[in-house]
């Protein structure tokens, strides 16, 4: 890592084994103190997410995903959602320092869904961010695929989670294409 990083985490390390870069657990527990046991749990969930994007190498497995200049990994959005949430139900000053430090330096996570057409809601505190997206219309009449979105929003004792509105009614949209929605069951 970067010396750029050094002074962060290692103020981190006194607290926690796995928030920041990094993972300084020697046998994979998480630190006995109660105040911050709970913290480095959430941290250390979030290290453990399985879809993660560290390398150029790794875009391998998320087809089509477009290249992202990254310094930090990258995960997939629904681990960074866990993530937020739990420090998010842990509510102490240093869970939401820990949350709002982790917006600042990660903005982007990706996932599979239907392809963004547009950001219909954008939100930004205006402290060391861009606009953060909040509500992505999609258009349902195409395949998923991977592609980038924004991480939660967070500001002044309130996180935000990104939402998903389809173009096409769903029940409408098979209608009109004549798609049968509910599985074919047989009577005996």
């Amino acid at each position: 890592y970067g010396s750029a990083l050094q002074p962060l985490h290692g103020g981190l390390k006194f607290f926690t084994y796995y928030c920041g870069p990094g993972n300084w657990s020697a046998d994979g527990s998480t630190v006995q103190n109660a105040y911050f046991s709970s913290i480095d749990q959430c941290c250390k969930h979030h290290d453990e997410c399985p879809d993660t994007i560290v390398h150029s190498r790794d875009y391998h497995r998320y087809e089509d995903l477009p290249y992202k200049a990254q310094i930090f990994t990258r995960l997939r959005c629904n681990c960074d959602v866990e993530f937020l949430r739990c420090l998010q139900n842990i509510s102490t000053f240093f869970s939401y320092a820990v949350a709002w430090i982790y917006t600042k330096f990660q903005s982007s996570c990706f996932d599979y869904e239907y392809p963004v057409m547009e950001c219909t809601v954008k939100r930004n505190d205006g402290l060391f961010t861009a606009d953060r997206c909040l509500a992505y219309m999609v258009d349902n009449s195409y395949s998923k695929r991977w592609q980038w979105f924004d991480i939660p929003y967070i500001g002044s004792n309130q996180l935000i989670f990104p939402e998903v509105e389809y173009r096409y009614d769903l029940n409408w949209f098979n209608i009109l294409f004549e798609r049968n929605i509910t599985p074919n069951v047989s009577i005996s």
